[in-house]
């Protein structure tokens, strides 16, 4: 909104210039604003339209409650308010349930990082569920494109065949490989097109790793997962199965059993026709079992793909696992404990359950809205399988019904931006400060306009333990914009060394620079990524205070919000960290 007159006379002589302000106040619609100018003098006249992003002080967040319910009714209270551009509101109810993939589907459209597994979590939905209309246009919401993901999977794969892990990086990380070509897989079989030099080159590496004696139980389960996808695409690898069995056998007695490798192996022997083999290898597995030996290898995650493996090949064994597997799966999705990896696989492993064991025909399902004065307002949903319905901000819970003896599972998902800044810090597994300094480093609330000021960010683990895999985001406020420094001032990151400290932190050796920020020696930073309205760091945390540094210029005279900077660790959720926001002020010189 204008503050002030619309309309400025301006005086301006011959071969002269001079500039007219306008005092202009955001409002709570989000999105371009544009501004229109005309000046004229006499019978010239001139026009220029000008646009301007109003962004929100918080970050996109997506959140799903989920549970199941039989004969009988259950309230779901509604606790955000959200602005309404960019939100989603949607509930869903069937005795299938893959119905909780909705809200799982909603969190893979927005996710907001970058590196390899995380690229293909995106895609999944539009590979899995783009034929099944009850999950309506996928491509029409913004999320990942397969055709996208195999362009860039063109450019990140090395000589060897495997994934590079980051643009730009030489790191792989082995399962995110393995995950990928998965992917790939998938996606020939639904006769989508996929680079047959890719998936060639990827099947070179495999080899090498199907053939390896691992060093431990998670390179061998690697090992087991490459002669399953070189299985799946009719390789004869038994050989090579036999031998990692007997090593398994030997070496990791009491582990080993529990373990995803038995999964994989026990799907090879069974495409492979050793149907002893299969049986005996599939053995006791259960769910909720199984160690955490790497950020790839949670519960959450291990239990999808174990689900994936006997829908797919041991569909026979589903029944008996039904009520166990699938509470579980509920639990967690209610308690936001699924990241990008575990929220791909567990749409993987619902699709291909949903295939293995059809439904009966719902009965007596229903969805209201519960409004402020208590009143009740139907939601239609539609006859579908997976009926999936929006509802309105008015809503301060829904109702759901079923009336059928099945288990009837719900989801009820909200993303987007809160409207409220918060105003408490949180410190859950680390801790997060941020302050912006002036050129001699005493930290300012008021800026000149065109000066530029240094972002400090520290952050640690609490408690003296070892964080992975961090995302640190930290919004730019309005009226600002980041420095990128020419390349001959460029301060080189020294990338910690594993001799440099006692701790047992990974140093990254993919990353060596940043091109627009400085770090201290012991910042293990993996990838640092410039965008239009924040910048990202990926790094691994322990206790000691680490600290990034980057430089931002006021580019607009005015009071603005400051967004909180905030982390989370990207495979445990409940490790994250928010500062507090505040305001800071850009004046005249």
């Amino acid at each position: 909104a204008l503050e002030g007159e619309a309309r400025q006379v301006l005086e301006v002589a011959e071969n002269s210039e001079s500039s007219a302000r306008f005092r202009l106040r955001t409002l709570t619609k989000l999105g371009p604003a544009k501004l229109r100018f005309t000046a004229s003098s006499g019978e010239a006249s001139a026009r220029r339209t000008i646009g301007l992003s109003v962004r929100p002080a918080t970050p996109f967040m997506t959140t799903t409650a989920a549970g199941s319910l039989r004969k009988s009714s259950l309230d779901v209270p509604i606790e955000r308010s959200m602005y309404p551009e960019h939100r989603t509101l949607e509930a869903s109810l069937s005795l299938l349930p893959l119905a909780i993939g909705h809200g799982l589907v909603v969190y893979l459209d927005n996710y907001p990082y970058l590196c390899t597994e995380q690229l293909v979590s995106r895609a999944v939905p539009a590979l899995v569920l783009a034929e099944r209309p009850e999950f309506g246009a996928l491509q029409a919401r913004g999320g990942a494109t397969i055709e996208d993901l195999m362009s860039e999977l063109r450019q990140r794969q090395n000589d060897a065949g495997a994934f590079k892990l980051w643009p730009g990086g030489n790191q792989v990380a082995e399962f995110p490989s393995l995950y990928a070509q998965h992917f790939l897989l998938e996606a020939l079989e639904m006769r989508r097109s996929v680079p047959d030099d890719v998936v060639h080159a990827a099947n070179g590496w495999l080899r090498q790793l199907a053939a390896r004696d691992g060093d431990n139980l998670a390179e061998e389960r690697h090992s087991a997962y490459a002669i399953y996808l070189l299985v799946r695409q009719g390789h004869v690898m038994s050989t090579q199965a036999a031998r990692l069995h007997k090593r398994l056998r030997e070496r990791y007695k009491g582990e080993w059993e529990q373990d995803l490798a038995a999964a994989w192996l026990a799907a090879a022997y069974r495409l492979m026709r050793q149907e002893s083999d299969a049986t005996r290898t599939v053995g006791d597995l259960t769910f909720g079992s199984g160690q955490r030996t790497d950020a790839y290898s949670d519960s959450m995650t291990r239990d999808a793909l174990l689900l994936y493996v006997l829908s797919r090949h041991f569909p026979e064994r589903l029944p008996a696992l039904r009520a166990q597997v699938l509470e579980s799966i509920v639990g967690r999705v209610n308690r936001n404990l699924y990241h990008s990896l575990s929220a791909g696989t567990t749409l993987l492993a619902l699709d291909r359950y949903a295939r293995a064991l059809p439904p009966e025909a719902a009965s007596g399902l229903r969805a209201d809205e519960i409004l402020r004065d208590k009143r009740l307002r139907r939601l239609e949903l539609p006859a579908s399988l997976l009926p999936k319905v929006d509802f309105t901000d008015d809503a301060v819970a829904l109702r759901f019904t079923s009336g059928s003896n099945l288990n009837a599972y719900y989801a009820v998902t909200l993303a987007g931006f809160d409207r409220n800044a918060p105003v408490q810090e949180i410190r859950d597994g680390f801790e997060i400060l941020r302050e912006y300094l002036d050129t001699d480093g005493r930290p300012v609330a008021k800026v000149k306009l065109g000066e530029q000021l240094d972002v400090r960010l520290r952050y640690r683990a609490l408690d003296r333990k070892t964080i992975t895999d961090v995302a640190l985001v930290d919004l730019l406020p309005g009226g600002f914009e980041l420095v990128i420094p020419p390349r001959e001032s460029l301060s080189t990151l020294y990338q910690a060394g594993p001799t440099d400290s006692a701790s047992d932190v990974p140093a990254a050796d993919s990353y060596q620079s940043c091109t627009f920020c400085s770090a201290t020696s012991r910042t293990w930073l993996q990838y640092a990524d410039a965008r239009e309205d924040r910048v990202v760091f990926y790094a691994n945390l322990d206790g000691n205070f680490h600290e990034l540094t980057y430089r931002i210029k006021a580019t607009n005279v005015g009071q603005y919000a400051v967004p909180p900077a905030y982390g989370e660790a990207m495979y445990d959720r409940s490790s994250r960290a928010r500062s507090l926001a505040g305001s800071i002020e850009v004046i005249r010189p």
